[in-house]
């Protein structure tokens, strides 16, 4: 629900808009698998998961509006 926000304030229910302006270093991943989405905190998998970066912090969108946060830990943490 809009109670969850990052530290920076964006919350479920936000327009996309708010996004950028909010956490400027966001990357947008498009697709439709588990990392499409806004990558608020990019991580990096250990030497076990070939250092390949993954989202510690991912943004999900509908509508062009926030609708989930997702926290994704590495497989080394």
């Amino acid at each position: 629900g809009r109670a969850w926000r990052t530290a920076a304030g964006l919350r479920i229910g936000d327009p996309v808009s708010r996004v950028t302006r909010l956490h400027p270093h966001a990357k947008l991943h498009h697709g439709s698998g588990p990392t499409a989405g806004w990558w608020l905190v990019t991580r990096h998998a250990c030497e076990l998961g070939g250092y390949a970066p993954f989202p510690g912090l991912l943004a999900r969108v509908s509508s062009g509006r926030i609708s989930a946060f997702v926290v994704q830990l590495g497989v080394c943490e």
